[in-house]
């Protein structure tokens, strides 16, 4: 029996991106709160280093995570999670309303600390 199936090559490509990428990466699990991670990432002229910025939103119980790697790499995921394109498209705007909502989660914690 012979069948056609669809064969996925991963292959390497050096492509232009320009900088800062943002990115926003969908965590819900069906049935679960909203749970989305919102990323910046951003080229430091002077280390030649990435750095990526994750705030992590979930509408459950109102949680935010916040992460920076000053030494980001990409690492093998698709092109498009890494550029934040498709699936993954998000922008600064997305990104800024994701970091004003944590920062008002922090003033709210020091106003009752």
């Amino acid at each position: 029996m012979k069948i056609k199936i669809i064969k996925i090559i991963k292959a390497e490509e050096e492509v232009d991106i320009e900088f800062p990428i943002y990115r926003e990466h969908d965590v819900s699990q069906d049935g679960h709160p909203s749970n989305i991670i919102f990323s910046k990432i951003e080229f430091n002229d002077d280390t030649k280093k990435m750095i990526c910025q994750n705030i992590r939103i979930s509408d459950h119980n109102n949680e935010i995570e916040m992460e920076v790697d000053m030494n980001y790499h990409f690492d093998g995921s698709g092109s498009d999670y890494l550029l934040g394109t498709g699936m993954y498209e998000s922008t600064e705007k997305d990104f800024n309303e994701a970091l004003t909502k944590a920062k008002n989660l922090i003033r709210f914690m020091n106003d009752i600390n």
